[in-house]
């Protein structure tokens, strides 16, 4: 009973936000056709590599939100600030995270017609087509496109590799995780959560099956996936383990014995790993 008042709820908000979803929705030109935004905590390491490798996939603009990260994160971004790539703020606080996604989307839903919200170790791959613009072609009419994870593992490393992650963690999971990330339009999301968003509109899977929640037991990934790099080695688990989660809270002792999967070998992210070394050594010897 309960859980059909909830569905009530949100149905009576979603449809007070309707209507100011259709005229916004109207607007023909963006700034950006696809932004990311993203919450991080002493990350700064991963992040040239996670934007050059987004941006590489069509990604336009990046809205990169501090939470309570002590490291050098800020220096890093300076030169995606200055050419504008990048938007960043620091955004203090305990588990924040959906008011961080809500000012996100707030902030951008008259700039950018998509966003993705996701993590720092996580990696849209298109599997059809050259970039996520083009898979998104095809979904104009949803307000939330949900996809799954692939968890990678460490592929036997126990210290941090030289190098990239995308090249040095090659092993995942055998099948699609049930749990979700979105791309949204933003004019159209009511209520931020952490995976999946409450949204005036219709949320789908790759496949464009109806999607009610955080998960979809169908966890489709033949069209497009995340790469989940959640692990990586036994040295930065641990780190990243210490580090707590955005609630304040540690992760588990056992969470990288947990989380190490590295069921199946798969090789798709190879040829995006030679572009992204080139760029990256493009961008370090002062490419705009």
């Amino acid at each position: 009973m309960f859980e059909k008042i909830k569905r009530g709820y949100w149905f009576l908000r979603a449809l007070m936000y309707l209507p100011i979803y259709k005229i916004r929705n109207r607007q023909k030109e963006f700034r950006y056709n696809l932004s990311v935004a993203m919450t991080v905590k002493d990350e700064g390491l991963y992040l040239q590599e996670f934007i050059e490798y987004h941006k590489m996939m069509g990604v336009e603009h990046f809205y990169i939100y501090n939470n309570n990260g002590t490291d050098n994160t800020a220096d890093i971004l300076k030169p995606y600030m200055d050419a504008r790539l990048v938007t960043y703020q620091d955004f203090p606080g305990i588990g924040v995270q959906q008011k961080i996604y809500a000012h996100a989307c707030k902030r951008c839903r008259t700039e950018t017609k998509w966003l993705a919200i996701i993590d720092a170790d996580e990696f849209i791959l298109p599997l059809e087509h050259e970039n996520i613009p083009e898979f998104l072609k095809d979904y104009e009419d949803f307000s939330q496109i949900c996809i799954h994870w692939l968890r990678y593992g460490s592929s036997g490393h126990k210290e941090k590799p030289s190098g990239l992650v995308v090249e040095n963690f090659t092993q995942h999971e055998e099948c699609g995780n049930q749990h979700v990330k979105s791309i949204v339009n933003p004019r159209a999301v009511v209520k931020t959560r952490i995976h999946w968003h409450e949204v005036s509109g219709k949320s789908v899977n790759e496949n464009k099956d109806r999607v009610t929640g955080p998960k979809d037991v169908r966890a489709p990934i033949s069209k497009i996936r995340i790469n989940h790099y959640l692990v990586k080695s036994f040295e930065e688990c641990e780190i990243k383990r210490l580090r707590g989660r955005n609630n304040g809270m540690l992760r588990n002792i056992t969470y990288f014995q947990w989380y190490d999967k590295n069921d199946v070998a798969d090789g798709r992210m190879a040829p995006h790993a030679e572009r992204l070394k080139k760029l990256i050594t493009w961008r370090n010897k002062g490419g705009a």
